[in-house]
């Protein structure tokens, strides 16, 4: 099995972390090979116990049957061969690899513990010194990485060339696992024989992801290599310029990437509470509109210039929407009770209808701020003893969150922003800088149509005060004309009508496709990530499906808002569902 290629340049003579799969070479001809490869257990059977085939013969690479078997992810076929004399850790004569190098590569966990319990050596490396963990880190294994971990491999184990895991999986841009390591405490120090780190490596690859995970772990973003130059000039170098800004505000505010304190936190909050009374105010004290908004773009711009270095990005939560949407209603509501309500009271439907809406709304989203979205927390002190235990029982196994320690149910999903799983995840709200999950999608269906009413309302009440203005034009006929008149007479209700107007537009946008989903019984995640999830695909045609719908739209609303399934402990879904 020819595993790796050579010599991609990094600015040093050696050969290149670059990773391929074994080859999928299988017979023509009905032998041995032939049967573990299609999974056929009577033909392998019929080899060794009638025809008398030598469990251990190698093929043209000096691959045996366990090697396959194990690749394949047959344990079936595995246990049998090492019970007729298979050699457990046979090495390849191509690369030195064994089947549990093999088995790493295809990350099934079961058969990496079933050939370590049969006695597989953990610590063997192959002919360039990968052991069992490089190939997983190459393949994005984690899982089965920290499984190999705590049967005694390394975390910083090098290869001949000196690359460690961490250097493994930020060349092949397997942000996972580079999160995982470093999580784990992997040493962003190190450098290979050639003096590169892994940031070195992320560079080389233009892994913007893994570069940021590393650089926010304290990586060196001004070390040089052994020719002298630096993660920068190497992304420059290969043409990812965006990355080369990456890494110049690493060499420039290393501290941006360190992780967000509440003292930033609170930063980016008054910010957001900045931003929309001094657009306003400089939208509407400019002789000209264009000038207020060329005032505001500038003023955008200085603030992203100072302090843009130290934006938080997705993997970490974000007051900044939710300080806009706060000032947002303040300025809304001066507005209405210093001016419009007088003006507008004898409106009574409308003013009922304004008070009656944000007296939900306004109590229903400040509880969505800090509500529980159905947070999955480990049930046992030790979650990962009672998943081994279930891997040595030959129990289905579960998704687990090396993050959080604890089994994933299925509709689950780690949220880096929040740092927990949420149970039935729908999808990470900025506005409310929180997840909508199990446990508060029903208040946040509610609260978004209460805001859309709200901007609806608002809106009205905006125009109708314009309308009682002294020779008030007619907003609608000649919009053109009539809104240049109420911008000089009215600039803050005018403005302030346009904004609930445009906030309102993509708002019921976002209600949209919430409610479609709703309808189909699947979340915000699964419409956006469902190729990713094998519960979605049905189990006998291995087409899309969606095993959750009811197919009637009330018993779906009904199934999301009042579920009585307890999506906190689910794992897999019946097979009965599959229709």
């Amino acid at each position: 099995m020819n595993s790796h290629g050579h010599a991609e340049d990094c600015g040093c003579e050696h050969d290149n972390p670059k990773s391929e799969e074994p080859k999928q070479l299988i017979p023509q001809v009905k032998d041995l090979f032939f049967a573990v490869n299609s999974g056929d257990f009577d033909l392998v059977r019929q080899f060794i116990e009638v025809e008398k085939v030598d469990v251990n013969i190698k093929d043209g690479e000096g691959c045996t049957p366990l090697h396959w078997a194990s690749l394949k992810e047959n344990i079936d076929i595995m246990k049998y061969l090492i019970d007729n004399g298979a050699i457990i850790d046979a090495s390849n004569s191509t690369e030195g690899q064994t089947p549990l190098m093999w088995s790493c590569i295809s990350g099934n966990l079961r058969i990496v513990h079933s050939l370590l319990e049969h006695g597989a050596s953990v610590h063997i490396a192959d002919k360039r010194g990968y052991n069992g963990l490089h190939h997983a880190v190459q393949y994005n294994k984690a899982l089965v990485s920290h499984f190999l971990i705590g049967r005694g491999l390394h975390l910083d184990s090098r290869d001949n060339e000196g690359h460690t895991p961490l250097m493994w999986a930020s060349y092949l841009e397997n942000e996972e696992t580079v999160r995982y390591l470093l999580g784990q405490g992997a040493d962003v120090t190190l450098v290979d024989n050639s003096g590169c780190t892994a940031l070195h490596w992320s560079a080389l690859k233009g892994s913007e992801k893994c570069a940021k995970a590393l650089l926010e772990y304290g990586a060196n973003a001004n070390a040089k290599d052994n020719s002298g130059e630096t993660p920068c000039a190497m992304a420059l170098r290969k043409g990812f310029l965006k990355m080369g800004k990456v890494f110049r505000r690493g060499e420039q505010h290393p501290e941006s990437f360190s992780s967000v304190s509440k003292g930033r936190n609170h930063l980016w909050f008054f910010l957001g509470l900045l931003v929309v009374p001094v657009g306003f105010f400089l939208l509407t004290s400019s002789p000209y509109f264009l000038l207020g908004l060329l005032f505001f773009t500038a003023f955008l711009y200085i603030l992203r210039y100072y302090v843009g270095h130290l934006w938080p990005g997705q993997e970490h939560a974000n007051p900044l929407w939710t300080g806009i949407i706060i000032m947002s209603y303040f300025i809304s509501f001066l507005v209405y009770f210093g001016y419009l309500l007088f003006i507008t009271s004898p409106h009574t439907i409308l003013t009922v209808c304004f008070f009656v809406t944000n007296f939900v709304f306004v109590p229903t989203y400040l509880w969505l701020i800090n509500s529980d979205p159905g947070t999955i927390k480990p049930q046992q002190q030790n979650e990962w003893k009672i998943f081994l235990s279930m891997l040595e029982s030959g129990e289905p196994l579960p998704n687990f969150c090396l993050t959080c320690m604890a089994r994933k149910p299925i509709r689950s999903k780690h949220c880096r922003a929040c740092k927990m799983c949420v149970a039935r995840f729908d999808h990470h709200c900025g506005w409310i800088n929180n997840c909508v999950g199990v446990s508060n999608v029903f208040p946040f269906f509610v609260a978004l149509c209460l805001v859309i009413t709200n901007h609806i309302i608002f809106a009205r009440i905006c125009f109708v005060g314009l309308g009682t203005l002294n020779d008030a034009p007619n907003a609608f006929p000649a919009i053109w004309y009539s809104l240049p008149w109420y911008y000089n007479q009215s600039p803050w209700v005018l403005l302030l009508a346009i904004y609930h107007v445009m906030n309102m537009c993509w708002e019921i946008f976002l209600l949209y496709n919430l409610t479609r989903a709703i309808m189909e019984n699947i979340t915000t995640n699964e419409v956006m990530n469902g190729q990713r999830y094998d519960y979605l695909r049905h189990p006998r045609t291995g087409r899309w499906y969606n095993p959750f719908d009811r197919h009637n739209i009330l018993a779906n609303f009904k199934d999301v808002f009042f579920s009585e399934v307890n999506w906190y402990n689910i794992y897999s879904v019946p097979q009965h569902l599959y229709r």
